[in-house]
């Protein structure tokens, strides 16, 4: 792997080893139709970038810095982001398939969701707090210890949140997701 560093180029329809095999720090850059499929990405660093239709799914992330990442109708199933850096670590998600993936540990405040599955996906000890769930789909997901608090999950869907066990004070929730606030006590809401 090469040690330079590349800023505001657009990479596109390219192999993940096409890429890195000459940088491993980017600034500014655009990923649109790239594969990073079960590619090992660990040290890299992404500034300011923007993944467009990317499949970066079954990534190794060890250590990698996603700083103000936007990644737009991109596949990443299984992806362990709590494997990344954690210093600075931002990151925007639109239309995006992110099942069975893990954001396990994070402090990812005011983080945004818009038009995502998260299918599966863990979010076991992760600070959410002001994060926004746009249109989501979070079906079989997983919240425990979870600080949601001033969260958006009011367009949100599927989801089964125990506010026993989870931060939920001021979080927003639609009348129809309160059957997944609801769940542990087997009731039938109307």
């Amino acid at each position: 792997m090469g040690k330079s560093f590349i800023c505001e180029k657009t990479f596109e329809r390219m192999d993940y080893s096409e890429i890195i095999r000459d940088y491993n720090e980017f600034d500014g850059c655009i990923f649109c139709g790239c594969n990073f499929l079960e590619s090992d990405l660990s040290g890299i660093k992404f500034f300011n970038c923007t993944f467009i239709e990317s499949d970066l799914s079954m990534s190794r992330l060890n250590d990698v810095v996603f700083r103000e990442a936007l990644f737009q109708g991109c596949k990443m199933l299984g992806m362990n982001f709590n494997d990344c850096s954690q210093l600075l670590l931002s990151f925007t998600f639109e239309d995006s398939v992110l099942n069975f993936s893990s954001f396990n540990e994070l402090s990812i405040k005011g983080t945004n969701f818009s038009r995502c599955r998260l299918e599966e996906s863990s979010f076991v000890n992760t600070d959410l707090q002001e994060s926004v769930f746009c249109d989501c789909d979070l079906d079989r997901a997983q919240f425990s210890n979870t600080n949601l608090y001033k969260a958006d999950l009011s367009t949100s869907c599927n989801y089964i949140i125990d506010p026993e066990y989870n931060r939920i004070k001021q979080a927003r929730f639609s009348a129809i997701g309160l059957e997944g606030l609801l769940a542990k006590y087997n009731i039938i809401v109307t």
